[in-house]
């Protein structure tokens, strides 16, 4: 018999709890797959890092997000270089949210977090400077 905290991902009336023994987790995890509709990731990316999440290990949280942020930042990079504009943009973006995602658990305190919220800015920054009418930073 499947304990509650043991139960696999499945829908529940207020949404799609990855992790039963961590609703708050969860409830972040529903954040960052949300965020797919407006290109702040792929399903298939956020679904990539919570395969790899451990339920009530922020340390797990935050490096599975910041990798796919990091990898979409390196190509967002590359697609630049080979004139793919848009296909950078859209790195670039992902790996803002993701960057975000990575930072969110971090105890204020923690290094980390502002270095993640600075290559969240970073990303954010690149993508802004490639739309048109431009975007001002403010």
């Amino acid at each position: 018999m499947t304990t509650h905290n043991n139960r696999p991902p499945s829908y529940e009336p207020f949404g799609w709890h990855h992790w039963h023994a961590d609703f708050w987790m969860s409830y972040q995890f529903r954040r960052g797959l949300g965020e797919t509709q407006e290109g702040g990731g792929t399903v298939s990316e956020v679904f990539q890092a919570a395969s790899k999440i451990i339920p009530n290990d922020f340390e797990s949280w935050y490096r599975e997000w910041t990798h796919i942020a990091e990898r979409n930042d390196r190509r967002g990079d590359a697609e630049m270089t080979s004139g793919h504009v848009r296909t950078a943009m859209n790195c670039w973006l992902r790996a803002a949210n993701y960057f975000r995602e990575a930072e969110f658990w971090l105890k204020s305190d923690d290094p980390r977090r502002l270095a993640a919220f600075d290559r969240c800015e970073q990303a954010s920054h690149k993508f802004m400077a490639q739309l048109r009418p431009s975007a001002e930073v403010v």
